[in-house]
């Protein structure tokens, strides 16, 4: 690497990788944002090439951009903790974890898997844990933002330098209230006739289990809904589907409370394809630590019911 790219250069680039706008950059590194646009001019002259693109709806990073904070992120924030360990309070945890997990994850299994955790390293532990959708998950342990992600594995170019453990696969249910109008029928076939005269909940397309979603209604031959909602939400979703007479196609793990306490019913049976594997993701170039391992085989060992034998 060229002697002339400082550590403020790499740490400039790094965050703005990380916010979409240049006073958001200023704030992180408690600069201005002149200085920043000055950085980030400097590390462009060295390296031959632009890195960073600014537009009116804020920074993106160009393709040498990306590559760049792929290749310096996980060993920047390698330096930072360094840096960082001669000016701690002596209170402070020595142990780091960066997790980033689907929002089903963090619901079914991180409670346990941190408390497991904890009893493993009494003299204690900092740990950052995130809930993300699965493309930011996978974007964001790309560039060295989380030492481990718990997700879906993405296409080949979303994978790239990425290493994936399955652990479980967790299929796509139709869920209704108990009560709902739908259980009147018995048959499945007159279920979904009808489905049409009711909301449908669904992933939006930019969520990676859309495609899944969609296919699953073609395979069961339902009807387009009348009205159609979109959303991430797995909050709204469950209080509206528990309070109206909509319907909501979603990930088991998301209504797993609700099924197991029978305040939602399966409306039909999904498809078997509908099932999608959720793994450990890390980053191949950089080794596990301790603590990551720890923290994978704690969440090996809880998701082992799940696994076919």
């Amino acid at each position: 690497m060229d002697r002339r790219i400082k550590l403020r250069h790499l740490e400039c680039l790094v965050h703005a990788s990380q916010h979409r706008f240049l006073n958001e950059v200023a704030q992180a590194l408690h600069v201005t944002p002149a200085a920043v646009s000055k950085t980030l001019a400097e590390l462009e002259h060295i390296v031959g090439h632009p890195l960073v693109s600014r537009s009116r709806t804020g920074l993106s990073l160009t393709a040498e951009g990306e590559a760049m904070v792929r290749q310096v992120g996980s060993g920047l924030s390698t330096i930072e903790r360094a840096l960082n360990a001669n000016h701690r309070d002596v209170f402070a945890p020595d142990i780091r974890l960066r997790v980033g997990v689907l929002p089903t994850v963090a619901a079914r299994f991180m409670t346990p898997a941190i408390n497991a955790l904890l009893s493993s390293y009494p003299n204690g532990v900092h740990i950052s844990l995130s809930t993300e959708h699965n493309r930011p998950l996978l974007e964001a342990t790309a560039k060295g933002q989380f030492d481990l992600a718990i997700a879906r594995q993405g296409d080949a170019n979303l994978m790239r330098g990425l290493v994936f453990r399955p652990l479980y696969a967790e299929p796509l249910v139709l869920v209704a209230r108990n009560g709902h109008p739908l259980f009147q029928w018995a048959e499945h076939a007159e279920r979904i006739a009808a489905m049409a005269d009711f909301p449908l909940l669904l992933p939006p397309p930019a969520t990676s289990i859309h495609t899944t979603a969609r296919a699953v209604l073609q395979d069961m031959a339902a009807p387009e809904p009348r009205t159609l909602i979109e959303t991430v939400s797995n909050t709204f979703g469950r209080n509206f589907v528990s309070n109206t007479d909509s319907l909501w196609l979603i990930s088991r793990g998301v209504v797993e409370d609700h099924l197991s306490v029978g305040s939602m019913r399966t409306v039909v049976d999904t498809p078997n394809r509908s099932a999608e594997d959720v793994g450990l993701i890390w980053q191949a170039e950089r080794p596990l630590d301790e603590v990551t391992e720890r923290v994978c085989a704690i969440l090996i060992e809880q998701t082992q019911h799940l696994r076919s034998p």
